[in-house]
C-alpha cells in the first residue's frame, strides 16, 4: 500500500471558520481545479491539510477527506452532494471542477511549515510560496 498520503489545499478563512463550527461533521468545499490523483489515490489519503488564503508560511488546520467527486462526470452524486452538504458557492464565479468533502476539521496543536511537506509527484519539499490549487503530500509525522 505504500506511505499514507494527504492533500494540501488552500481555503478562504470564513469557509474554513464554518468547517471549525461544532459539531464539525461533513461540509462541502469546491475546486476549480480537477483533482483526478486525489481521487484515484482515494484510499492512500486520509487528512487534507488547510491553509488560509494568504497565510504563505504555516499550515494551521487539518481535516479528514472523505470523498473526491467531479460533478460534471458524476452529476448524480455531485447533486445529492450539493443538496445534503450546502458549500461555498458564493465564492466561485464559474462551475466547480471538483467536489470534496471533508470532516472533523481543527486547527493543528503545531503549524506545519509548507517546506516540511513532501510532495507525492516528484519528492521535493513543497515551496514556501505555493500559493494556490492542491498538493498531494506525504503525511507529514
Amino acid at each position: 500500500m505504500g506511505k499514507k498520503l494527504a492533500i494540501f489545499a488552500r481555503i478562504h478563512k470564513d469557509l474554513l471558520i464554518r468547517a471549525m463550527r461544532p459539531p464539525r461533521g461533513k461540509i462541502r468545499f469546491q475546486s476549480n481545479r480537477v483533482w483526478r490523483t486525489a481521487q484515484k489515490e482515494i484510499g492512500r489519503i486520509r487528512k487534507i491539510y488547510l491553509a488560509v488564503i494568504g497565510d504563505r508560511k504555516e499550515i494551521k488546520y487539518v481535516a479528514n477527506l472523505i470523498e473526491v467527486v467531479f460533478p460534471k462526470e458524476d452529476r448524480k452524486r455531485g447533486l445529492e452532494l450539493e443538496r445534503d452538504y450546502p458549500g461555498d458557492e458564493n465564492k466561485w464565479k464559474k462551475a466547480p471542477k471538483t467536489y470534496y468533502l471533508i470532516s472533523n476539521c481543527k486547527k493543528l496543536p503545531k503549524p506545519i511549515a509548507l517546506e516540511d511537506l513532501v510532495k507525492f509527484s516528484d519528492k521535493e519539499n513543497l515551496s514556501p510560496g505555493y500559493k494556490y490549487g492542491y498538493s498531494i503530500v506525504y503525511e507529514h509525522k
